[in-house]
Formats: C-alpha cells, sequence, structure tokens
C-alpha cells in the first residue's frame, strides 16, 4: 500500500484549510438540492461515501502542531515508539490495546484506524437514530462546530465519544453498556456521560431537568472560577493531563478555548439544542424514550461543563456534552412528523453550519 503514501499532504495550512472549502462546498449543495425523494442517494453519499472520504483524508495528515493538529506530533511520536519495538505503557487499556495491536508502522494507518471508528461510529449512531435520512444526519455531525476538532486532535478523546454514541442509540441497556464500557477504556472522561446514562434510566423528567440546567447555570456565573479551583477536576475526568488545562497559563489567542472568562457565546450554543429538544418533547413533536434519554445525558454532562468554563481550554469538558449536540439538534426534523419539512431541513443544516463557519473565521 506504498502507493498511498503519495497522498501524505506536508502543509498543515492547505490541509486544514482544503478540508474546511470541500465540507463547506458539501453542505451548501445539500443545504439548497435536499428534497425528501432523494433520501437514498444522499444516504449514499453524505453517509457511506463521504465517511470513508474524511477517514481517509484525516488518515493522511501532516505531522504538524498547527491550525488544530495539536496532539499529531505527539500521537505520531508515541505510534513510532510502540510500532518499532519501545515500551509505552497506557493508562487507558482499550486504547494500550489498539496502538499496541496496529499492524505495520507507518503513522497513517494509526490515524485511519482512530479516524475510522470516530467517522463510523457517528455514522452508525444516525443510522439507527433517523434510519430514513441518516445521510443528512450525518452530515450535521460533519459541520458541527467540534468535530474537525476531535477527529484531528482529541483523537482519543473523539473516538470514545463516538463509541459512546453508538451505545447511547440504542434501547437495550446491554448494548448499551458494552459500548460504554469500549468508550471508557479508551478514555476514562466518558465515565461522566456513562454516569449521566445510569441518571436517565431513572430519571428523565423534562422540566425538572431543564429546572437544574438553569440553577446549574446561575450557580456557575457566581462560583464558577472557585469550584475550579476546588475541586480536583484531574481525579474526576481520570486523566492526568487535566491538571495541565486547570492549572496552566495560555497565550489569549492560541485556540478558540483559550481565553479564560465567562464565555456566552457558548453558553447560547449550549442551549440551542436543550430549547430544541424540550420544545421537542413537551410538544410531542418526538415521543421517543431513546432521544428523551439522549436529553438527560446532555443536561446533566453540560451543566458540568458549566462549572469548568472559566478553565483554560475547557473544550475537553464541553466535548463531554457536544457529541450528543447534532443528534438532539437532528432528530426532531429528521423524524417524520410535523417538524420534517424541506424547508425546515434546509434551514437547519445552514444554521448547524453558519456557527462553526463563524468560529472557522475568527
Amino acid at each position: 500500500m506504498d502507493f498511498l503514501q503519495q497522498f501524505h499532504m506536508e502543509d498543515a495550512k492547505t490541509f486544514v484549510y482544503l478540508y474546511r472549502c470541500i465540507i463547506t462546498l458539501l453542505v451548501v449543495v445539500l443545504g439548497f438540492t435536499y428534497k425528501k425523494y432523494l433520501n437514498r442517494k444522499i444516504n449514499i453519499f453524505y453517509g457511506y461515501i463521504l465517511c470513508v472520504a474524511i477517514s481517509l483524508y484525516w488518515a493522511f495528515r501532516p505531522i504538524d502542531t498547527h491550525y488544530g493538529l495539536g496532539d499529531t506530533k505527539g500521537y505520531a511520536w508515541m505510534f513510532s515508539i510502540v510500532s518499532g519495538g519501545g515500551d509505552l505503557e497506557f493508562k487507558d487499556v482499550g486504547f494500550d490495546f489498539l496502538i499496541k495491536h496496529i499492524p505495520g508502522t507507518e503513522v497513517w494507518l494509526f490515524f485511519l484506524v482512530m479516524a475510522a471508528i470516530y467517522n463510523v461510529g457517528y455514522l452508525e449512531a444516525a443510522r439507527r437514530l433517523t434510519p430514513v435520512r441518516f445521510g443528512v444526519m450525518f452530515m450535521l455531525v460533519v459541520c458541527s462546530f467540534s468535530f474537525t476538532g476531535y477527529g484531528l486532535n482529541g483523537i482519543r478523546n473523539g473516538a470514545a465519544a463516538a463509541l459512546m454514541m453508538v451505545g447511547l442509540s440504542s434501547q437495550r441497556i446491554r448494548y448499551t453498556a458494552l459500548f460504554a464500557l469500549l468508550a471508557i477504556s479508551l478514555h476514562k472522561s466518558l465515565l461522566l456521560p456513562v454516569a449521566a446514562y445510569v441518571v436517565s434510566i431513572f430519571y428523565n423528567k423534562p422540566k425538572p431537568l431543564l429546572a437544574f440546567w438553569i440553577i446549574c447555570f446561575v450557580l456557575s456565573f457566581f462560583a464558577a472560577g472557585f469550584l475550579a479551583d476546588a475541586i480536583p477536576w484531574n481525579k474526576i475526568m481520570g486523566d492526568d493531563r487535566a491538571v495541565g488545562y486547570l492549572n496552566s497559563t495560555f497565550e489569549e489567542n492560541d485556540a478558540t478555548f483559550s481565553h479564560t472568562g465567562y464565555r456566552f457565546d457558548f453558553i447560547v450554543y449550549s442551549f440551542v439544542p436543550i430549547y430544541i429538544a424540550y420544545k421537542a418533547i413537551t410538544d410531542g413533536i418526538v415521543k421517543s424514550k431513546l432521544y428523551i434519554r439522549l436529553f438527560t445525558v446532555y443536561i446533566i454532562c453540560n451543566a458540568f461543563w458549566l462549572f469548568t468554563i472559566y478553565i483554560p481550554y475547557n473544550n475537553r469538558f464541553a466535548y463531554l456534552s457536544w457529541f450528543i449536540y447534532p443528534y438532539l439538534i437532528g432528530i426532531p426534523f429528521l423524524t417524520d412528523g410535523k417538524w420534517c419539512t424541506t424547508n425546515n431541513i434546509h434551514l437547519l443544516i445552514f444554521l448547524n453550519f453558519s456557527f462553526t463557519l463563524i468560529m472557522w473565521l475568527i
């Protein structure tokens, strides 16, 4: 498979901006051309083909740390040590097993495996939750704000969250438990969504959950700074690197999440799926117990993030709820019902991507 090496892109800027241009073009095409009678073709192209294409493109990334590729060089170094017979031990047993059993010594194979877990996981969740229009749902996932960051940078977090999403897309508790264990084995931070899922089995009333989030929002506004210093987040997250996110000082413009202070833009962004899901549930648009369970998990995990909002690079915490984001906003519009109209789907596609595009441009 040496011929594949010719596709290896060396320039990080070209790699990232070409990807963004292609995604923008695909969003525009889908947004303007979507018709219900095209669902089968859309499922094939925006589902299966796009999943394979993104996985392959990400596999041949530049080994760089710029333009959103921050952890790439570190993962490449780890894989080169392990594939060369070196002895590295990882606390997360699933990741330890995975990195040591990838055949060959080419680093693109490692990135391909991680990208495949990530993309196939989210596609499978889309297929299960919106079987008629899973191509559109997967495109909503692809153009959501956090998708690219956790496919290219926080790849272990991302792969773990994708596996968790597969589990959350099933009504069967045993099936969910299996994928929850796999997710935790890749990254222990997924213990939070797992705990939230357990809560959702026993309690999932929309109105008290909304009130709970609002209370956490108010408390976080006044007390999040104190809690960030007082609570041992690294132990809660099961990741020693969390200490760095909590205690390090960062340049003001290093990254989107480097800014400290209360981020009302991300608060508003996080509230959008809460509002949509709450309206969909209380108005009877979506009656699925599975959707209500997703709503519960999102509320609990996002409320947790609110208390870390003063921490630089708190995206590691935000993603523990945001990986559910596109499914919460998409399901009410992509399952047959009152909200499932062509115009609404067009609007959903463009509005979902608009925030991502703004964040790419600033």
